[in-house]
């Protein structure tokens, strides 16, 4: 996904889709989307906005939370700073979160007729854990260990392993699957290649909630996704276990996003990472090495995935080592 900086003056539209974003949105705030529905403009917001737009919105969630928790603890790392460094709050923000806390306390809610049911169970995400996402060079998935599912693309531009190597994986006992990033190649080209290859299931993508949507529909048990840009309903659905999301962490697109990693609470098995040379896809992007992964503290070797494509031999020998 494409990303640039923040401009130093907001466009217009900024505004009224963030409180469209935390205040229309969410089920919590009944009304609210009367009241602040989705703005009729832009028509479209390119790639390079859309990258800038999710970023500022991490900032405001983790920001708010921060202040929901009675400021414990030091500000959050990766918050907005002005121009000798000091921490501000931009107006935005200030504003958006004064119309939350006006609908936190400004709708009574009534008292149920019936005593609340318990909680739902955590759902069982274990499926989403441990797994390699692979393209160009898929005889490489044989350098990592069982622990790994193995999941091949169903893009047609990429090569595609042999009958051979896939009966390898299973006398292994490795999981395999195909994945589609459900853009420009979808669920029903990954369910062909389930079938030519003998793969156990399918793997979707939501890097936007259109491509999430696109899994949903689908009724896929599985898709690594940005949280940041699905919507309140679609994190409903993550919740309520309808489907495994293991939240991609691209530290080689903005190594900044490591202080603003936030789940918000969802049953996410772990990270889906990536080292790739990303500084065409991000004015912040650059290759990333898994080491740098770890000495973060950005990879956890019972739970998080690796994405192949573009890594060196020596992450993965780090991957598959761990």
């Amino acid at each position: 996904m494409r990303a640039t900086a923040t401009p130093a003056k907001l466009p217009a539209w900024f505004e009224p889709y963030t409180r469209w974003r935390f205040v229309g949105l969410p089920r919590e705030f009944p009304g609210s989307l009367v009241k602040y529905p989705r703005p009729p403009f832009p028509h479209r917001i390119t790639l390079k906005e859309y990258g800038w737009v999710l970023d500022e919105w991490d900032r405001f969630a983790l920001w708010s939370a921060w202040l929901d928790s009675g400021r414990k603890g030091p500000r959050p790392a990766g918050l907005w700073l002005g121009k000798v460094g000091q921490p501000v709050s931009p107006g935005w923000a200030v504003r958006t979160r004064r119309l939350i806390l006006r609908y936190r306390g400004g709708l009574p809610t009534p008292p149920p007729p019936f005593p609340s049911p318990p909680p739902k169970p955590y759902p069982d995400v274990s499926l989403g854990r441990n797994w390699v996402c692979m393209a160009q060079e898929p005889e490489k998935a044989l350098w990592y260990p069982a622990r790994f599912g193995v999941a091949f693309t169903a893009d047609h531009a990429y090569t595609r392993p042999s009958l051979e190597q896939v009966a390898m994986h299973k006398g292994r006992g490795q999981r395999t699957a195909a994945w589609c990033d459900c853009h420009s190649t979808f669920p029903d080209e990954a369910k062909h290649l389930v079938q030519l290859l003998d793969l156990d299931f399918v793997i979707g993508e939501g890097e936007s909630a259109a491509a999430f949507q696109v899994a949903l529909d689908a009724d896929l048990r599985m898709a690594w996704v940005n949280l940041s840009a699905l919507t309140g309903a679609q994190k409903d659905a993550i919740r309520d276990g309808k489907i495994v999301t293991p939240n991609e962490h691209y530290l080689n697109q903005d190594a900044s996003r490591a202080a603003r990693e936030n789940w918000e609470g969802l049953p996410v098995p772990g990270r889906l990472i990536a080292c790739y040379q990303a500084s065409g896809e991000a004015s912040t992007g650059r290759y990333f090495s898994f080491d740098e992964y770890v000495q973060l503290g950005k990879w956890n070797p019972s739970t998080d995935s690796f994405y192949d494509p573009g890594a060196s031999d020596e992450d993965r020998r780090g991957v598959a080592s761990s």
